[in-house]
């Protein structure tokens, strides 16, 4: 079973100062999800936004503070490969969890019309919950890959 850290923070700044490597939970409002499989709940985040202008899921790596691309093939010889990685959530995705209803967000279907685990939905509602919270506060949402209960 893996794990993701999903958080809201001011900015990346933020998340550098007061993470670096260590764990986003409890420093910052967040969820730990654990599900068998993690890609379930970021495909489902990704279908929000797959027609819209800028369908990615992430802006950047903000943790570690390396370019993946200069690495190419050999990213495990990158700094901190081994250790937990934060993505910035891109706000489209922030703003189309924030506005959907619990209807629409049970209406997604990533895998061709399949219905995804049930887990992964309700992982799904919660980070609504926390964009919620996001939007409200002027913040941005941020995920930990690879963390450690």
């Amino acid at each position: 079973m893996s794990e993701l850290e999903f958080f809201r923070a001011p900015n990346a700044a933020a998340v550098l100062t007061t993470l670096g490597g260590g764990p986003a939970l409890p420093a910052f409002d967040g969820l730990r999800a654990r599900l068998t499989d993690p890609v379930d709940v970021l495909l489902l985040m990704e279908e929000l936004v797959v027609d819209g202008p800028d369908p990615s899921l992430i802006t950047r790596l903000v943790w570690p503070e390396i370019d993946p691309a200069a690495y190419g093939c050999f990213l495990s010889n990158a700094p901190h490969f081994g250790e937990p990685w934060t993505y910035g959530i891109n706000p489209a995705v922030r703003d189309a969890l924030a506005a959907a209803s619990p209807a629409e967000l049970a209406a997604l279907r990533p895998y061709e019309g399949v219905e995804p685990p049930a887990a992964a939905l309700e992982q799904l509602c919660a980070m609504a919950e926390l964009a919620r919270r996001a939007v409200a506060a002027g913040e941005s949402l941020y995920y930990r890959t690879g963390t450690a209960a």
